[in-house]
């Protein structure tokens, strides 16, 4: 099958490697059961576009499906072996995070023509399988202790409560695609509102409490988190605004110089986070990757008055990466500066994340300014 790549752009299929290269300190380090797992997934998912290609060409009796089966023994049995977890579960683990990255990559090539390389979609299926999977294990973690992974115990609530958001709005997503006719009208409201009631509920079980009092008490919990997002939200004002008035200029197209303030307002909001809450921070940027993605997913569903609102706002940011169905630069800048915090998540280093997201916005300065 021939898949419409991005305009201008190598293939990047060496973009695969960058998970699997984050992962592997992290097992080094801390020896885990949860970060083997996931990265010896990572590792197999290297092989699923062999997989496709060799199915393609010869037709084998096997098939796609029976391949990805049999991929998925080695590292299920050496993480039974050696670590000593449930083998059944471990395999449904492993046959599940192959499966879904498989359905992913070929879903975002064959729908959204146009908007990936081949690398870039790599790396996006590897985070959504790998974020869906760890997402499972820490809640199955919650609700039987057979199945707890090392460093599960440890997580916190508010990557819990973060955990259901996300999960909920990838699923969603899914459903969206999978029956279009709950795209259209009282049906995909409907949809939401099913969705909120899911998420509502799984908050329940799993923090034993009501979210919304959960979610104020966290709040207010200290006084600098208080002062943390009031500044946010001063931020977020200032950004719309700036967004609102680049629109009203007439027949204006944004240079690359205009769209790296973006990168200087992240920079001044990451930054106080990073020094001042980091547990803060990680679920402040979880709901802002949630919200995005719901935009975008107005945008494309073209939902009345939001859905054209949030076209005409992108429109004149928008350059030759966004040339496909979907417009990703601003998903792909707040993950870009996320990722240090998601990937090492509460046992992170603080200076190690304020130098990541301080050469994240100085090389995209200097490019814009050498590139313009």
């Amino acid at each position: 099958m021939e898949y419409k790549f991005r305009n201008n752009a190598n293939i990047g299929t060496w973009c695969s490697l960058l998970l699997p290269l984050c992962l592997f300190p992290f097992m080094m380090k801390f020896g885990s059961g949860i970060y083997i797992l996931l990265f010896n997934i990572c590792l197999c998912t290297l092989l699923v576009p062999t997989i496709q290609e060799h199915k393609i060409n010869n037709r084998s009796w096997l098939g796609e499906n029976g391949y990805i089966v049999m991929l998925s023994l080695p590292p299920s049995l050496f993480i039974w072996h050696f670590f000593s977890y449930n083998l059944l579960l471990t395999y449904a683990l492993c046959l599940f995070g192959i499966l879904y990255y498989s359905h992913i990559i070929k879903n975002l090539l064959v729908k959204c023509p146009g908007s990936f390389t081949y690398g870039e979609a790599q790396v996006v299926s590897q985070g959504v399988m790998l974020f869906t999977l760890y997402s499972i294990v820490t809640l199955l973690s919650k609700v039987a202790e057979s199945y707890n992974f090392s460093l599960i115990e440890a997580v916190p609530e508010s990557v819990i409560c973060l955990q259901i958001l996300v999960l909920g709005c990838i699923l969603l997503v899914h459903t969206l695609c999978l029956i279009p006719s709950l795209r259209q009208g009282t049906h995909f409201v409907f949809c939401c509102i099913t969705f909120s009631g899911l998420m509502m509920s799984a908050w329940y079980v799993t923090l034993k409490k009501n979210v919304f009092i959960w979610m104020w008490l966290y709040c207010l919990n200290d006084k600098k988190r208080v002062f943390l997002i009031l500044f946010w939200l001063l931020s977020t004002f200032s950004s719309v605004t700036f967004v609102v008035w680049i629109n009203w200029k007439p027949n204006y197209k944004a240079s690359t110089v205009v769209r790296k303030c973006f990168h200087f307002i992240i920079c001044i909001v990451y930054i106080p986070g990073i020094l001042y809450d980091v547990d803060l921070l990680r679920l402040a940027s979880g709901i802002a990757l949630t919200a995005f993605i719901v935009l975008e997913m107005f945008r494309i569903l073209n939902v009345p008055i939001i859905g054209s609102a949030i076209q005409s706002a992108f429109e004149v940011f928008l350059d030759e990466k966004d040339s496909g169905i979907l417009i990703l630069t601003n998903i792909y800048l707040l993950v870009g500066c996320s990722c240090p915090i998601w990937l090492t998540g509460y046992i992170s280093d603080v200076k190690g994340m304020i130098f990541l997201v301080q050469k994240n916005v100085c090389v995209n300065f200097i490019l814009a300014y050498v590139y313009p």
